[in-house]
């Protein structure tokens, strides 16, 4: 028997892996494990950090002699690197080492766009306060400055002057990353696209419409899958993503890649070679019919891809934002539940807790997501729900 190693994950992703039959070993922080992966997974190995390389490949080498792996994955962002490394130093199949340092890697991913000649920002790699006002008179204003390796939209800041440059700098140096990355700022509508490659070949899952907090740090708010886009527009958008896959190499397994279209323009603003987050894989689920987690898994433990598409729905997401508060009390929840088309209510804060301000995914307070046949009833129903729920707070003193 062959078995799958899985570098990170949580109970849902273990269930899907559980539920195709699959022997699977599982690498996983300590404060991650749950009673549902002891159970199901047939080894856990624990780490104190998914990126340390070595480590983590050390742990990988050892396994491999009682388990013999055929392949490695990894649908944990921070664990995506150390998983490519295992992939390459074990000879098994899985994401491979270049797609996916490039798209950790921002300053890596602009480097190799500008040497294969694709559509790319002006950008500058900066280490200091001096090196970012010399470097953003080539780049202009306005820009965007975000950590070189970061995740969920953390420290992400739209500069508009020199003035707002130094404030920004000041509070990014407080998340304590060692370089960062000035961007030109590129204005016009935010999609993601989901694809899944096999044998060097790509396939289109879905686009969606992105819904942001907007300047200065671009929040995600909110998501409408497919997005309500013309047949013309979403071959464009197809030809420019696959064309940014092959520049990046990305052969087999997901990616989520996040663009910008404003008049015929098309940018890139980052991707990751993994499935999107933010449920945006369940919104794929409700939509298509497409499990992304399953297609991956089977891609590398069974060599197959099937693809089916098997629903014709829309999915919307909204998220709720609480910003500098306590959490007292939240009414309305069964109200919303009972409204048509709502599939998933979540609350991610307790009562009691301090919610301070909304600069990551992380900081968001919990989802609603509503679907239906019907794009105009489901963004209806997804937008009633929402307004049902009422958080009763205490404001927070800021300092």
């Amino acid at each position: 028997m062959r078995y799958l190693l899985l570098v990170g994950g949580w109970d849902e992703l273990v269930s899907k892996v559980s539920k195709m039959k699959i022997p699977f070993v599982l690498i996983q922080k300590k404060e991650l494990v749950t009673q549902y992966q002891i159970d199901n997974a047939y080894a856990i190995e624990i780490v104190d950090n998914f990126e340390d390389h070595s480590l983590i490949v050390d742990v990988a080498k050892q396994l491999h002699q009682t388990y013999n792996f055929i392949g490695a994955l990894s649908f944990t962002e921070f664990a995506l690197e150390s998983t490519a490394y295992i992939v390459k130093e074990l000879d098994i199949k899985g994401n491979r080492l270049t797609p996916t340092i490039l798209t950790r890697d921002k300053q890596k991913m602009r480097d190799k766009l500008n040497a294969c000649k694709f559509e790319n920002n002006k950008y500058a790699i900066v280490n200091s306060l001096e090196e970012a006002y010399k470097s953003s008179e080539n780049v202009g204003f306005p820009l965007i400055m975000k950590p070189i390796k970061a995740g969920g939209s953390a420290g992400v800041i739209k500069i508009d002057d020199t003035k707002s440059l130094k404030n920004a700098w000041g509070k990014l140096k407080e998340l304590n990353y060692d370089s960062y990355i000035l961007e030109e700022y590129f204005s016009g509508i935010e999609f993601s696209i989901e694809t899944i490659s096999f044998n060097k070949k790509h396939y289109l899952v879905a686009i969606t419409e992105k819904i942001t907090t907007g300047a200065p740090n671009f929040i995600e708010l909110g998501h409408n899958l497919p997005a309500d886009i013309s047949f013309t527009l979403k071959e464009r958008i197809r030809e420019f993503v696959f064309n940014f896959l092959d520049v990046i190499e990305q052969d087999l397994g997901p990616a989520h890649t996040e663009i910008k279209v404003f008049n015929g323009e098309f940018k890139i603003i980052e991707s990751q070679t993994r499935v999107g987050g933010d449920r945006i894989w369940k919104m794929i689920e409700l939509s298509t019919g497409i499990d992304m987690f399953r297609e991956t898994i089977n891609s590398i433990y069974n060599d197959k891809l099937d693809l089916i598409f098997t629903k014709e729905s829309y999915s919307f997401i909204r998220f709720f934002s609480l910003e500098n508060v306590i959490l007292e009390n939240v009414t309305g929840i069964d109200r919303a539940n009972s409204l048509k088309n709502i599939i998933d209510i979540k609350i991610t804060k307790e009562k009691g807790e301090r919610i301070g301000g909304l600069n990551s995914s992380n900081s968001r307070s919990g989802y609603i997501i509503a679907t239906s046949t019907d794009y105009q009833e489901g963004l209806s129903s997804v937008k009633e729900g929402f307004n049902q729920i009422y958080f009763e707070t205490k404001p927070i003193q800021i300092q």
